[in-house]
């Protein structure tokens, strides 16, 4: 997803998303990766968040989908 496409979908499915509770763990590794210098280590935490993330997002998509049209979005 381009970024700005991205942006938009975390809006849309805000509320079918479960509490960002492993977001800010995770935004608080990459920080605490950046501060020791470990950027290496940042750059996986960071992938692993934004294709976690991701995974997130297209079942909370599926949802609404789901929710909107009564069927089922494989």
């Amino acid at each position: 997803m381009h970024s700005d496409q991205l942006h938009r979908a975390r809006l849309f499915t805000i509320n079918q998303r479960p509490v960002l509770t492993k977001s800010i763990i995770e935004h608080k590794a990459i920080i605490s990766c950046m501060k020791t210098k470990e950027g290496a280590a940042a750059r996986l935490v960071m992938q692993s968040h934004r294709s976690r993330a991701q995974k997130e997002i297209l079942v909370a998509l599926d949802k609404i989908y789901d929710m909107e049209t009564g069927e089922r979005h494989t």
